[in-house]
């Protein structure tokens, strides 16, 4: 997972996410706001299921979240006009794939937690 700096926080959540919704918006303050972009036009039931996680969690902790499909790169560039905080929770082809590694995403000084992370879903640490 690839994070960087900023104020709104995006969620650009793969197919076949390993990260559960408390970590992937463990940043997001009360009365925040964070978007959650799923890859491809029709969410799998992973995907679902983290979206389902991250909606309980914004009720929860009162922060705003917009959840949204995501079909191909150009609505995604589109949609990550607007990003603060990028989080990229995709596999290293998927990155491939959505060209998600370009210079336009690499913000000097970003951090990476790599995929798929130290501690998947369903696993003890």
């Amino acid at each position: 997972m690839r994070i960087m700096a900023g104020t709104r926080t995006f969620v650009v959540l793969g197919t076949r996410p390993v990260f559960d919704a408390t970590e992937l918006f463990a940043d997001v303050a009360t009365g925040g706001e964070a978007f959650l972009l799923a890859l491809g036009s029709r969410p799998t039931l992973a995907q679902q299921v983290v979206t389902e996680e991250a909606l309980a969690l914004a009720a929860d902790r009162r922060f705003v979240l917009t959840a949204e499909t995501v079909a191909d790169p150009a609505m995604l560039r589109e949609r990550l006009d607007d990003a603060g905080t990028i989080l990229i929770a995709a596999s290293r082809g998927e990155r491939r794939r959505w060209n998600l590694g370009s210079e336009r995403l690499s913000v000097p000084g970003a951090r990476s937690r790599g995929y798929p992370g130290s501690t998947p879903r369903g696993s003890a640490a």
